[in-house]
């Protein structure tokens, strides 16, 4: 088995935009199987039962991703102050059968 390549995965985040890993992709039941650019928006997650500041990441189509990483407080905060949605986008890689993603969040 060869060694995952990391590169792959990584997005560049235009001025005004901070990259976050997605995590929970496993738990979505996408049909991604192979490596796809997206565009889409990140929103507040209010009734997540995880975490009370639980941001969701959503590709154009609307389907849910996945989420940023527990805990993103002042994330939260800030996209409540500001119609509770932001601008986003990022990439997906499909390897050995799991998904992993990277996603650019605007935040001005």
């Amino acid at each position: 088995m060869e060694d995952f390549d990391y590169n792959r995965m990584h997005v560049y985040a235009k001025k005004g935009y901070i990259s976050y890993p997605i995590v929970g992709m496993g738990y979505r039941n996408l049909s991604i199987t192979d490596d796809t650019d997206f565009v889409g928006h990140v929103e507040c997650d209010d009734c997540n039962e995880y975490d009370e500041y639980a941001i969701a990441v959503y590709d154009d189509e609307d389907t849910h991703l996945g989420y940023l990483p527990k805990g993103n407080k002042r994330l939260f905060d800030y996209l409540k102050s500001n119609d509770e949605e932001s601008e986003a986008y990022g990439k997906i890689v499909y390897e050995d059968g799991k998904l992993s993603g990277t996603v650019c969040v605007k935040i001005k």
